[in-house]
């Protein structure tokens, strides 16, 4: 069950990520058409925003989620669906720890706050759109 629970948050991170650029790009900016280096900059800036980030936090979260962005892309165009679904989970995984060990107790807390509230979303809008 605690296995679970950590999936799911780290699951969390990603979606956060991604979909919350995604929800923001429509019409807009198309997120696809971003160069990994421009998603990474946009998921860091919205990071800094609402964690309060340093300088120095910012430079190194972005340092660790550009590498899992490019990963993650290079998955999606290479992978089944499920291979791309564990390849991702273990990404997030180490991307999670490595941005838990340089954000502060209530800034971790923040971002999980911030990250059920995307999951949170995300249930609610394919909840939503499937009836």
């Amino acid at each position: 069950m605690l296995k679970s629970k950590i999936t799911t948050g780290i699951l969390g991170l990603l979606i956060l990520f991604f979909s919350s650029q995604l929800a923001f790009s429509q019409g807009r900016n198309d997120w696809s058409n971003k160069t990994p280096e421009e998603k990474t900059q946009k998921i860091v800036n919205s990071m800094t925003i609402r964690l309060n980030l340093t300088n120095d936090q910012a430079s190194s979260i972005y340092d660790i989620v550009l590498p899992a962005v490019k990963q993650v892309e290079g998955f999606k165009q290479t992978s089944s669906e499920s291979d791309y679904k564990a390849s991702v989970d273990k990404i997030i995984v180490q991307t999670d720890t490595q941005i838990q060990n340089i954000l502060n107790q209530e800034q971790y807390q923040k971002l999980q706050e911030w990250k059920k509230e995307m999951i949170d979303r995300y249930k609610e809008r394919i909840y939503n759109n499937k009836e």
